[in-house]
């Protein structure tokens, strides 16, 4: 006979009075919680405070609950066997300084296990920091998260260690945690190796790297840091892994501010999100306090809850306005702290080559200009070097803008690229085309094809070493004939590269097989980057000199390609600004002129040290340093000036433009030439001219003063 539901009842209430007395609670049914969504999940096992602690009340910021929903409905999906909503697989938090970006991960953690736990597929949580010891916090607090009485009530098999038939522990150790529910929290530091990690051969579910990168990594450690995440760690993920990176952007050099920037691809499959800042349109203003000089907080609307007016004004007078700014605003791109080129400025020294010609006249190198020519020599082409050339001339003084200087031609080349190729780019950038002295016109790897050629080498010599000498050797016989009277016509009287390419190497190629005198410079750590500062200094009340409207005058300039889909008027002519550069690529896939565009934003310094001696400053750090090398090459003993004026042109200049040759000519109503009344005009004002600029003085009296 089956028993009443009235004797049912009593035995459940006796049972649970006897377990209560006993300190034992009864297991909650965890999906029916489960099914009440992420919301009721979160408070019921973290706390109604943890829910309403989320988000921002005074912004439209509710990144707390994106990124705990984006986890909640992704591992969801990925438990039925479907793929995350909008294939997102990743998330990045980039949220200020203290707000809740390590309280949330910690409780995603959790709720990753819980999710499994319910579906019976168990799971492996893998959470990476900078170094073990880093983590180990993370882990003791997930420990204390996993022996709750909401986790023991609701999925007590979370809370206990796993053990073998024979009842011995499978692992519970403060870096390493097996529950009995079958998914195991694994932490580990970059320091160690991690390939290959898995337990039980389950590779991880849910990877959480958290803060792997440091404010003070070097370049060289930063990118040690990323290949050990993108080599180690990202290759153990498995077909329904998540990842949530728990890292804010730190630095210009960090995996985060790499990865976020778009200046590699990787993790591109995560869901889209912008950096949170602690306050929105932060307003902040200098005042003396009591005697004490700080930095105010004004106004603002905070992203988060937890940062009160009160809040962010203790933030900033506790740890510096820069360091709240970094730590967090975000502000790690604005800051050009360490800049070598530290007044660069993209928007302002880079012009286009249609903009350059409404000035000058010509798309190229004005023929009459004084020019320089940098080579720093690699023979590897990668993210951090490379082997770049380029064409530095400065506007003759008849010219407008005189002495102003223009980098043009800025060249990059692959790895591997020979002295004969950087050589050959060269000339041809300088002088399309040759003509030989029977009149018949050449490229110039026309003409090093054809006077090879004629000696056919091919079936003369057989090792491939002993042909390349005797390939230089004819060439040598033959290009420097046509190259050295270029270069004199054009002014190319400066030609500097790599000092220890000088003997054997590319200078020696460069100068014996093309004629182009290149001589071997070592301007040092710094030389010249004082001088290079003050050529590219800019004066933002002044207009600039190529585009109207825009404010910055300076006296260096980049010329670039053109980008066809942005014209404007300069001079009564269409004109094009330069065409921009994808400052999200690694400098690996930036070439010649976008190359340098990068390199001059970013290279920079070692921080300072500080020895018994005093501070130190530091070198600079080699990497994105080519051009700027180059550039070191032509200023660290001199500067380029203008072109002197010829006794004609000073002529011309010092008669008055409208009556000037040209400007005769153009209102002369005779196609053939001037009327007599406007040569008699010409003529009178020439004259006149060349009495301005002829000495009027010829005598000096005993104490060298000019008599008269």
């Amino acid at each position: 006979m089956s028993a009443s539901p009235e004797t049912l009842a009593a035995a459940t209430a006796y049972a649970r009075k006897r377990a209560a007395e006993a300190g034992i609670k009864p297991v909650r049914n965890p999906a029916s919680l489960e099914a009440k969504g992420w919301r009721a999940w979160y408070a019921t096992i973290f706390g109604q405070a943890f829910i309403d602690s989320l988000d921002s009340s005074e912004t439209d910021d509710k990144h707390h609950s994106e990124a705990i929903e984006w986890h909640w409905n992704a591992r969801q999906a990925l438990l039925r066997g479907e793929r995350p909503p909008n294939d997102f697989f990743a998330y990045f938090p980039i949220w200020s300084r203290g707000n809740m970006k390590t309280t949330v991960a910690r409780r995603m953690a959790i709720c990753d296990a819980c999710l499994s736990t319910t579906a019976g597929v168990g799971g492996y949580a893998l959470i990476v920091g900078g170094t073990r010891k880093k983590i180990a916090r993370t882990a003791s607090s997930l420990e204390i998260l996993l022996t709750s009485p909401a986790i023991k009530e609701y999925y007590p098999k979370l809370a206990r260690v796993r053990h073998t038939e024979q009842g011995a522990s499978k692992g519970w150790r403060a870096d390493f945690l097996n529950t009995e529910a079958g998914y195991v929290f694994d932490f580990a530091g970059l320091d160690q190796g991690m390939a290959g990690a898995n337990e039980a051969d389950v590779r991880p579910s849910f990877i959480m790297p958290d803060d792997i990168d440091t404010r003070h990594d070097s370049p060289v450690v930063a990118e040690s840091n990323f290949l050990t995440f993108t080599t180690e760690v990202l290759p153990m993920r498995q077909a329904d892994t998540l990842v949530f990176f728990a890292q804010n952007l730190i630095s210009r050099f960090s995996v985060m501010y790499r990865i976020q920037t778009q200046q590699v691809r990787v993790l591109t499959n995560r869901k889209p999100t912008a950096p949170v800042p602690a306050v929105r349109n932060l307003v902040t203003e200098t005042r003396t306090v009591g005697g004490i000089v700080k930095d105010v907080y004004v106004s603002g609307k905070p992203t988060w809850k937890g940062w009160t007016k009160q809040r962010i004004q203790d933030e900033i007078d506790s740890y510096g306005l820069p360091a709240f700014m970094r730590e967090c605003q975000h502000d790690v791109e604005q800051s050009d702290e360490g800049l070598v080129l530290k007044n660069y400025n993209d928007a302002v020294h880079v012009i286009s080559r249609s903009e350059f010609a409404a000035v000058y006249g010509t798309r190229e190198l004005p023929q009459k200009w004084n020019k320089r020519v940098f080579n720093d020599w690699a023979r590897t082409k990668t993210k951090f070097h490379a082997n770049v050339l380029g064409v530095l001339t400065t506007a003759s003084q008849n010219a407008p803008l005189p002495g102003s200087m223009f980098l043009f031609h800025p060249m990059s080349f692959p790895s591997g690229t020979a002295a004969e190729d950087v050589a050959a780019r060269l000339l041809t950038a300088i002088s399309p085309t040759v003509k030989t002295p029977e009149g018949i016109e050449f490229t110039w790897r026309q003409l090093i094809t054809s006077t090879l050629q004629k000696v056919n080498l091919d079936h003369l010599i057989s090792d491939f070493t002993k042909r390349i000498e005797a390939e230089r050797e004819v060439l040598a016989g033959v290009i420097p004939k046509f190259v050295q009277p270029i270069l004199r016509a054009q002014h190319f009287n400066d030609f500097r590269g790599s000092h220890e390419q000088s003997k054997t190497g590319a200078l020696a190629v460069y100068k014996r097989v093309f004629g182009l005198p290149f001589k071997p410079v070592n301007p040092g750590g710094d030389g010249g980057v004082d001088t290079i500062n003050l050529i590219m200094r800019v004066d933002y009340s002044q207009p600039h000199a190529f585009r109207p409207g825009v404010m910055g005058l300076t006296n260096f300039y980049v010329v670039a390609d053109d980008d066809r889909s942005k014209s404007y008027k300069l001079k009564g002519q269409t004109v094009y600004l330069p065409a921009p550069y994808n400052q999200s690529l690694t400098p690996d896939d930036l070439h010649d002129a976008d190359l340098f565009r990068y390199q001059a934003s970013n290279c920079r310094f070692r921080d300072p040290v500080l020895t018994p001696a005093g501070e130190k400053d530091g070198d600079i750090l080699k990497l994105n340093d080519d051009f700027i090398n180059g550039l070191m090459m032509l200023f660290y003993d001199s500067v380029l000036g203008a072109l002197p004026l010829t006794y004609g042109e000073q002529v011309e200049v010092a008669t008055p433009e409208k009556y000037r040759y040209d400007a005769l000519l153009e209102a002369s109503p005779h196609n053939a030439g001037l009327t007599p009344e406007q040569e008699l005009t010409f003529l009178l004002n020439k004259k006149f001219a060349e009495q301005k600029i002829t000495p009027r003085v010829t005598q000096f009296n005993e104490y060298g003063d000019p008599i008269g």
